[in-house]
């Protein structure tokens, strides 16, 4: 299978962010392909890691990525670089989010045509990661293209999840749980304080870490700031075998 990709819609704000999201993701899938996605206006400013890709999209963002024009504006973005290279599975990754493992994706473009990790109790992939194969990306776009209508006000993830349970094939969007029943094999956590004062718990996550939910900001009144610190901290203090 062609491996996928992982593109990041982000912003200028967030360029402290990229060196350490960049350097994870490489570690965890050496050679990854990863494309950084910004709006016109901010691309020819945009710092991107030697060996990424630079990208320019013309879509309203709509603040944190609201609205169908946004939806499909990122969904045509991913179709187009997936048919790029080969048509491969494409991974939507925040620019806060630190990939430390690819293992939960395993099933993506087999058993599967959408796998993702939601909070618990909800039913939608939660936007820091998920991803999917080409030939759903593609039938999610024919359905917002042909009459849906959102007035919920919902994030990409909520809505581009519900749709591709509607078009795809029963059973095919997986949707992991954050942790095991006894908390043995975290994949995915937010970060926060007591990573600070127990470092060694940074070793219960597989999956990835997002950096910008609940974050513990101390001395940093700069939420950018705080989340880039945070990182860094996970990159010194995460040990593998």
């Amino acid at each position: 299978m062609t491996p996928p990709i992982y593109v990041c819609f982000t912003c200028l704000r967030d360029s402290a962010l990229l060196a350490p999201h960049y350097t994870a993701l490489t570690r965890a899938v050496p050679g990854a392909q990863v494309y950084y996605v910004f709006t016109p206006e901010e691309s020819g400013q945009a710092q991107i890691p030697a060996g990424a890709c630079r990208v320019s999209a013309a879509f309203p963002r709509n603040g944190n990525l609201l609205g169908l024009d946004c939806h499909l504006g990122m969904l045509r973005t991913m179709r187009h670089l997936s048919g790029m290279n080969g048509h491969a599975p494409a991974i939507k990754i925040d620019s806060d989010v630190l990939f430390i493992s690819d293992y939960f994706l395993a099933t993506l473009g087999t058993a599967h045509d959408m796998v993702g990790v939601a909070p618990a109790r909800e039913y939608y992939c939660k936007g820091t990661c998920y991803g999917m194969t080409h030939e759903l990306i593609c039938k999610v776009i024919h359905y917002l293209e042909n009459g849906y209508q959102d007035r919920s006000g919902r994030l990409e993830d909520s809505v581009i999840s519900m749709v591709a349970a509607i078009v795809s094939d029963a059973g095919k969007v997986r949707i992991h749980n954050i942790a095991n029943r006894d908390n043995s094999e975290i994949l995915y956590t937010v970060f926060h304080d007591t990573f600070l004062q127990s470092p060694h718990l940074l070793g219960s996550v597989r999956g990835f870490f997002d950096c910008g939910d609940k974050l513990f900001t101390g001395h940093y009144p700069d939420p950018t700031a705080a989340k880039a610190e945070a990182m860094h901290f996970i990159l010194r203090n995460l040990q593998r075998p």
